[in-house]
């Protein structure tokens, strides 16, 4: 059985049963579970309306930008930060997918779902620094210009 991480929370503790029930029973197993800190609801609110703009200076979907962010700039903090995610992602993704594939593989694979606060924080500046490289300034939500639109 191949490595498994679940990020388990009050919604999510259902995600576990499916593998649980593919347990086999003539085969010893470690379970590890460790508490970590709670990412904040504004930074996940800030990342996803990044996403938004994103997606709206480069003409591409949301979720476009949410994987390419996914890709670029957190799987390498991830790959510096853990071990285990590192030597998963090398053996399971790094050498076996092209960059196309791997863009769509993070609509399903966990990235930022696995890190801690400082992770996040770390995600959101080097998405800041990555997208200004692009071409694309990222603005905190209170720095958003109001636009207004006249009735035609």
């Amino acid at each position: 059985m191949k490595l498994e991480q679940f990020v388990l929370g009050k919604y999510l503790q259902s995600t576990i049963w499916p593998v649980l029930q593919r347990i086999d029973e003539t085969k010893v197993y470690q379970v590890i579970i460790k508490e970590r800190d709670n990412r904040s609801l504004n930074q996940n609110a800030l990342s996803h309306a990044w996403y938004g703009q994103i997606a709206a200076e480069l003409d591409i979907t949301p979720l476009d930008a949410k994987c390419l962010s996914k890709l670029l700039c957190g799987v390498p903090i991830l790959r510096a930060e853990e071990d285990d995610f590192r030597q998963d992602y090398d053996a399971l993704v790094k050498y076996r997918f092209n960059y196309e594939e791997k863009l769509r593989l993070m609509k399903q694979f966990p990235v930022t779902s696995l890190m801690s606060k400082s992770q996040l924080n770390q995600y959101l500046e080097a998405m800041k620094e990555h997208w200004a490289e692009s071409g694309v300034q990222l603005m905190y939500p209170d720095e958003v210009p109001v636009t207004t639109y006249e009735r035609t």
